[in-house]
């Protein structure tokens, strides 16, 4: 079932297979170079899987909301980011790949980005994602993965305005 308006680009250069028993949630964008999506497999509203890779969720794994899966993503050969913009020669684009394990699990704004050190990444069947975790490389099956971030609370200073 893919509810409406989601987006799913297909055509001579998106391969796109979807299983039975899927749900697409709304508001959805899925641009991949190539996306299977196995029997019973979810993904919620607001997930974003976009790039030149290929994306694949096996059988009954699910993306929460606001997801973002990204299998390709640029890299310069430059010292900085924005050397591009001067030197267009100088980008390069990482196409890679993400499998999402068998009854895996990726909490709400997780999001999982290849690199050139790991251009193809695996997690593992059954493995959950916490919510709002960034992975950028393999996990083992059945394994929990959590963002573990510090919260440094201070007050604010008043400042008479």
């Amino acid at each position: 079932m893919i509810h409406q308006p989601a987006f799913i680009l297909e055509d001579e250069n998106h391969i796109v297979q979807i299983g039975d028993r899927c749900v697409i949630g709304q508001f959805s964008f899925i641009a991949a170079r190539k996306f299977i999506m196995e029997d019973g497999s979810e993904i919620s509203p607001g997930c974003m899987i976009g790039g030149g890779g290929d994306i694949t969720l096996r059988e009954s794994s699910t993306l929460a909301f606001g997801v973002k899966l990204i299998p390709a993503t640029f890299t310069t050969k430059g010292k900085y980011m924005n050397d591009c913009i001067h030197k267009p020669e100088s980008i390069d684009m990482l196409r890679g790949s993400i499998v999402i394990g068998k009854g895996a699990y990726i909490g709400s704004g997780a999001v999982i980005c290849v690199s050139e050190k790991n251009p193809h990444i695996r997690i593992g069947d059954f493995a959950v994602i916490g919510a709002l975790t960034y992975i950028d490389k393999d996990v083992p099956p059945d394994t929990i993965v959590h963002a573990r971030q510090t919260l440094d609370q201070s007050r604010r200073k008043h400042i008479e305005i």
